[in-house]
């Protein structure tokens, strides 16, 4: 049965009772025994495949080590809280890990939308090199390379090569937990071993200034909506209250407009207007009590020693020099005290005791002396009297000026009044400025933090315990596709299997060749099923005497 044998058409050999579970299960599928056969058959193929797979990968693993190494760099960022912290305080803030982590991926994405920093990335000096310095500064092997290009991007430009290979090599990663956002990036070549931490840094630094530039664009709106208020107010100080208070002070600078605890001096002669006026009313209510009294004692007759012992009795002249300091004495008192002080009823009680002392020692020295002081104290009264009108005049005019200095000390309160609310809003507005520009000279305006790039210490690419045994296994995987490719493709009969995919009758059974059996070696055929009951041989010609019951 190891002879090649055509198709043929179905014979009329098939008995009608054949159960058809041996059909069902007479499949063409390989056993493990057929698998490790083919194995066999083709071992030498097989390792002959693994060893060029093993001996390529080598290959392939010095020349990628030697032309195209690569290394990877990596830098943090790290993402400060994004609430704006008032710069004037220094106790800490209490952070939402999730609004965080929100803005730590709003900043990645920042980052990756590479259109925002590229073009300033591909013009800094660091990376495209500076021949104007002295040693002129050479640009980075990176660079070169990006700028040479190969055959397939000869006509792109150099930003949409240089976009290309940052979206390619270029990793940006957010941890959730820390603050940090991680950049690496992967350069190809010992020459470009140490571009990686340049690149880097600079892209940091780029996106740091970005950041910066942005807060400064939106808080010089702020600070100039605040300097424009501020501004108003300050003009509104100096054409309002500061104008109304320096008119004020110019026009009334007699007068104590800002006074508080204080009396202006229109007010003291005021009171001494009225202590006069009090006074001179009480000076003339006595005169003329006295006049009235000295006219009725001057009709009498009076010798002349008594007039004249009248007007030299010193006694007399003390005690009315008395009385009139107890007449002032009192009206200061009742001006000060009121009429009920206790002070104020002892001089009464004293100026009643002295006054009555005058009248007693009068009456002893004579008429004469009442008629000199009739005259004396007529004249007296006369002059009192005009001297009290001119101090009621006097008075009137103080309290006319009185009244327009208490108006304007009004006018003067109202616009102070109005400085001061002006005054703290400029001083809110001033403040606010001093925050902002403090805010924005802060070196955590960005809300990042950049990390010194790590330098590569070796290369991560190739690996040879990777390159290695990967060429062996494609090499031992080529050998066993290619082996059983060709065995399922041949259609040589060496098994019993290999009949049913070639007849498709209904077969009785099928006895295999001695040679595909070892059980059967050395055993007549004519007795194999009792002299080796367990050999393929032997369970062929059982299937066939079952299939003919």
């Amino acid at each position: 049965m190891t002879g090649q044998i055509q198709p043929r058409s179905a014979m009329p050999m098939a008995r009608p009772g054949m159960p058809t579970a041996s059909l069902a299960t007479a499949q063409p599928t390989m056993t493990p025994r057929e698998i490790w056969a083919v194995i066999q058959r083709w071992f030498k193929w097989i390792a002959f495949s693994a060893v060029i797979g093993l001996i390529i990968g080598t290959i392939l693993y010095v020349i990628e080590n030697r032309s195209r190494p690569r290394f990877t760099t990596v830098a943090f960022i790290h993402v400060l809280p994004q609430e704006e912290k008032d710069p004037t305080r220094i106790d800490d803030q209490a952070v939402n890990k999730d609004a965080q982590y929100q803005f730590r991926n709003t900043l990645a994405s920042q980052l990756k939308s590479q259109g925002a920093w590229l073009q300033d990335f591909l013009r800094n000096p660091n990376i495209i090199g500076d021949p104007t310095t002295n040693p002129p500064k050479q640009p980075l092997a990176w660079y070169k390379q990006i700028k040479e290009g190969n055959w397939l991007n000869k006509k792109d430009d150099i930003i949409v090569r240089t976009d290309r290979y940052f979206k390619k090599h270029l990793s940006i990663m957010v941890d959730r937990e820390a603050n940090l956002i991680r950049m690496s990036l992967r350069c190809y070549g010992t020459s470009q071993k140490g571009d990686g931490v340049v690149i880097l840094d600079e892209i940091g630094k780029i996106f740091q200034s970005k950041l910066k530039s942005d807060v400064d664009t939106k808080w010089f709106g702020y600070k100039s909506n605040l300097l424009d208020k501020r501004k108003k107010i300050l003009d509104s100080l100096e054409t309002g209250p500061l104008a109304k208070l320096k008119d004020l002070r110019t026009a009334y600078s007699f007068g104590n407009l800002s006074g508080i605890n204080f009396r202006d001096y229109i007010e003291e002669k005021m009171a001494n207007l009225e202590e006069q006026q009090a006074a001179l009313q009480s000076e003339i209510a006595r005169l003329k009590s006295d006049v009235e009294f000295l006219k009725n004692r001057a009709e009498s007759d009076y010798d002349a020693v008594v007039r004249e012992q009248i007007e030299r009795d010193p006694i007399s002249a003390q005690m009315r020099q008395q009385l009139n300091q107890l007449d002032v004495l009192l009206s200061s008192q009742l001006a000060s005290f009121g009429e009920n002080h206790r002070r104020v009823k002892e001089t009464q009680d004293a100026r009643a005791r002295a006054l009555n002392d005058l009248e007693d020692r009068q009456k002893q020295i004579g008429d004469i002396v009442r008629q000199s002081q009739y005259i004396q104290y007529r004249e007296n009264l006369e002059s009192r009297t005009v001297e009290l009108n001119a101090r009621k005049e006097q008075l009137e005019a103080a309290q006319k000026s009185h009244t327009e200095l208490r108006n304007a000390r009004a006018e003067y309160e109202q616009a102070e009044t109005k400085r001061d609310e002006l005054q703290k809003q400029f001083e809110s507005y001033d403040t606010q400025i001093k925050k902002i520009e403090t805010l924005m000279d802060n070196p955590d305006v960005t809300k990042i933090a950049l990390g010194r790039p790590i330098p590569p210490l070796e290369k991560d690419w190739p690996r040879w315990y990777i390159h290695v045994p990967a060429g062996f296994v494609l090499g031992l995987m080529l050998g066993l596709g290619i082996a059983f490719l060709l065995e399922l493709s041949n259609n040589l009969l060496r098994t019993p299997r290999d009949v049913m995919r070639h007849v498709t009758a209904p077969l009785l059974g099928m006895i295999c060749d001695q040679q595909a059996d070892d059980e059967t070696d050395g055993v007549d055929l004519l007795q194999v099923v009792r002299q080796a009951p367990y050999s393929f041989m032997s369970d062929n010609y059982r299937q066939f005497r079952t299939n003919l019951r």
